[in-house]
């Protein structure tokens, strides 16, 4: 067949490996025995994918463990570890989105369910989960989860409020016309206000 196959025993281990290339396909086999259990494991490497595929045989039960290992380049990892947004959350679909909550009732800290009850950071966790957008359920916390806006906020802004003074503690979604939907504790629904209506504004975060 013009195989070719090299054997190779380990001194230390008295372990052999026997491997054979066939000259077709370019794939190699390479079967090492273990001189102490009697198993085998042959392990297949593709040449075209780069996959391993290595199977192992148990002498005492005659059962056989294959295991196939596809590598990843280094583009596709990349695109598994990019969290990016969909190219649907355009600012105007988030106030869309944002609009069907409205009259959904206000409970701090409640079920935080669409339509059924929600407080400010649930309602826009919820939003912007629809776009694939991953916010926790705190106003502090989304407020660090982009980035800061420079002058007047725009469609699908985060916008956020320290009311009291004493840290973030509300936020709401800028329609970008002056005024935000938000889950209101004074209105005691989902509702859209002006921005400067609600005392203690901060400023505005942009993730999408």
């Amino acid at each position: 067949s013009g195989s070719e196959t090299v054997t190779k025993t380990d001194p230390t281990s008295g372990s052999e490996t026997a491997t054979k290339t066939d000259p077709t396909s370019g794939s190699e086999t390479a079967t090492k025995t273990d001189p102490t259990s009697g198993s085998e494991t042959a392990t297949k490497t593709d040449p075209t994918s780069g996959s391993e595929t290595a199977t192992k045989t148990d002498p005492t039960s005659g059962s056989e463990t294959a295991t196939k290992t596809v590598p990843t380049s280094g583009d596709e990892a990349a695109k598994k570890t990019t969290s990016a947004p969909p190219a649907s959350a355009s600012g105007s679909a988030i106030i869309q989105e944002a609009l069907t909550y409205m009259g959904t009732p206000y409970i701090f800290e409640g079920p935080c369910e669409r339509n059924v009850a929600v407080d400010c950071s649930c309602f826009t966790m919820l939003v912007f989960a629809k776009f694939g957008i991953v916010l926790q359920d705190d106003p502090a916390s989304q407020y660090g989860a982009g980035t800061k806006v420079e002058g007047a906020p725009q469609a699908g802004d985060l916008v956020f409020w320290a009311e009291g003074g004493a840290g973030i503690t509300h936020v709401g979604i800028a329609t970008g016309n002056g005024t935000t939907i938000h889950a209101s504790a004074y209105a005691g629904f989902v509702t859209e206000t002006p921005i400067d209506a609600i005392p203690g504004y901060v400023g505005a975060v942009r993730v999408i």
